[in-house]
């Protein structure tokens, strides 16, 4: 193997030997030269990969790979980077480009090395190319810091209005609850480094910046190799990051936006409102766009689909159908999530302590659900009993919350809440924040709502459930169907990672379950 290439880990090493010439990869490589005179069509394929046509649209090649011929191999070789187009992980892409085309995914069968150099490729094309870590990282990177920038802006705001500094002592106190809980996930992802002080200092910095997102998203994008004192991957650490974001920050915001958008609508004072509004939806769209990129970004990934593939994959091959699943997604988030957000904020204006009540009881059915089946205990390793207790109630609520309010399809894993008790709180959801709407009409609560307010707020509610139904079919329509089983799936955490294993049907999978948490 030269010097410039690993591809047993997918990456590209500098100096790399790539791109200095348009078949300098097959000359340096010997393996690849054996494969040239197999399939003399190879390098022009290489060659098309190495001009890196972004503006270009994936190409339709249903030719195999006996008869695959020059025109064939342009097609896919220019297909190449379009496939990595919003994909926050480069291996992501490339394994959905090599199963779109039957040929290439035949020879990658008979040659195992050929996923890792096109990752390898994939990782240099990301990092040397300008729009690459823009595309993929800097879209959700960008959403989040508007959502932290409108919640600053509405904070100054509230301080400035009289009668609204209780709203911007909460708003204060939610940005400052996000930023710790990320500093508690880099302290404690990073306790075991070589010197520990001075690597959370260091990644604490970009948490103070509310830039977190961007450095993770980046990292991410460009493969960064995970350090051997680090708990969990990159793409794991993105995903809390981004669940802390959810949680903290994005949907309490979200409701209390809402909840003082009701109030003025209720009182006819609108100064001030379109801001509000803005700021719901900064809040809302960034949490909806983490929750579909989570959904997204671990099922396709190989590691992912590696560790479980009776419940990673559901994503299709084909470009539109990725397309058409992954802003279903965003818009199945974005209706439910603004649709929780009316119905508390009206549960707010009957009393706070009943907000309280409804989360706490809902947490503890889904505590007494997990533990009735024994299967409390989370993942994540912990080094006592008590420390492995505490994260596991910590991630099981805040796992529950933001299910409930995003309706993030990723949660539906065995090890989270299961797909069939993630369909019944979807339904519970939708039924819930409908019942509180009409207990609210139905009290003395709404006395300041004429017949023509509640009969629009109504409408509203009936078309953000539509919304959510319509994303919700498009979504299920378009998955591959071999994965509805999810969706009903009863195993607990133990039963799944047991059939993974005796059903994994080789050695490298079964592995898989041991090497891959």
């Amino acid at each position: 193997m030269e010097p410039g290439y690993d591809l047993e880990a997918g990456v590209i090493n500098k100096p790399t030997v790539f791109c200095s010439a348009g078949h300098a990869l097959l000359e340096d490589i010997l393996c690849l030269q054996e494969l040239q005179k197999q399939h003399p069509w190879f390098e022009t394929m290489i060659s098309e990969i190495q001009k890196v046509h972004f503006f270009t649209r994936n190409h339709v090649v249903m030719t195999p790979l006996e008869h695959m011929d020059e025109d064939g191999a342009m097609k896919m070789g220019t297909s190449f980077v379009p496939s990595l187009r919003m994909k926050s992980q480069p291996a992501g892409g490339v394994l959905m480009w090599v199963n779109q085309y039957p040929a290439l995914k035949e020879l990658s069968q008979k040659h195992k090395f050929l996923i890792p150099m096109f990752n390898a490729i994939a990782v240099h094309i990301l990092m040397n190319a300008p729009w690459g870590v823009k595309l993929r990282a800097g879209f959700g990177a960008a959403l989040s810091v508007f959502d932290a920038f409108t919640d600053v802006f509405m904070l100054i705001r509230y301080l400035g209005e009289e009668g609204y500094q209780d709203y911007a002592i909460i708003t204060g106190v939610l940005l400052g609850m996000s930023m710790v809980l990320q500093f508690f996930v880099v302290v404690f992802q990073n306790s075991k480094a070589k010197h520990p002080f001075k690597t959370i200092a260091y990644e604490t910095l970009p948490i103070i910046f509310c830039l977190k997102p961007v450095v993770d998203a980046y990292r991410v994008a460009t493969s960064h190799q995970m350090e051997k004192h680090k708990r969990f991957d990159q793409l794991t650490e993105m995903g809390m990051t981004r669940g802390v974001e959810m949680f903290s920050e994005s949907i309490p915001q979200a409701i209390l936006q809402t909840y003082v958008y009701i109030s003025i609508v209720q009182t006819r004072d609108f100064s001030g409102s379109f801001a509000i509004l803005l700021t719901i939806f900064s809040s809302v769209l960034s949490a909806s766009y983490c929750s579909a990129n989570m959904s997204y970004d671990f099922d396709i990934s190989p590691k992912s689909r590696a560790k479980n593939e009776r419940f990673y994959g559901y994503i299709p091959d084909a470009a539109k159908g990725r397309t058409i699943v992954f802003f279903s997604l965003i818009a199945s988030s974005s209706f439910h999530l603004l649709l929780k957000c009316v119905s508390s904020a009206l549960l707010c204006t009957m009393g706070f302590k009943y907000v309280g009540m409804f989360i706490l009881g809902d947490i503890l059915f889904f505590f007494a659900y997990k533990l009735a089946r024994r299967d409390f205990y989370h993942w994540i390793p912990m080094d006592n009993e008590a420390m492995t207790i505490f994260v596991t109630v910590m991630l099981r609520a805040v796992i529950k919350i933001i299910t409930d309010f995003t309706a993030i399809v990723q949660f539906r894993n065995s090890v989270d809440l299961g797909g069939a008790f993630w369909t019944f709180s979807q339904i519970m959801s939708q039924a819930g924040a409908f019942v509180i709407v009409w207990v609210y009409f139905s009290t003395d609560h709404s006395a300041g709502w004429d017949n023509g307010q509640e009969d629009r707020f109504w409408m509203v509610m009936f078309a953000l459930l539509l919304g959510y139904l319509v994303s919700i079919a498009a979504f299920l329509s378009n998955i591959k169907s071999e994965f509805f089983h999810t969706f009903f799936n009863i195993n607990t955490a133990y039963g799944e990672i047991r059939a993974n294993f005796f059903e994994g049907g080789d050695e490298a999978k079964c592995e898989a379950v041991f090497t891959n948490r």
